[in-house]
């Protein structure tokens, strides 16, 4: 998950550099905050789920 953000970071630093127009970099920057919530979401569901199966599990032992 590291290696993700960190090419991304990587990536996303480049695209606003070589952004042509404020409005392109202006989307840029939604697309990448839009990529950052979606991934912490993800996230999180992940973890609740694991979470929820874990303890599923000891209780029926």
């Amino acid at each position: 998950m590291a290696v993700l953000w960190v090419v991304g970071v990587v990536n996303g630093i480049g695209f606003l550099v070589d952004a042509g127009s404020p409005m392109v970099m202006l989307t840029g920057l939604y697309v990448m905050l839009a990529g950052v919530a979606v991934s912490i979401i993800v996230t999180t569901l992940a973890l609740n789920d694991l979470l929820s199966r874990h303890s599923r599990s000891r209780t029926r032992h």
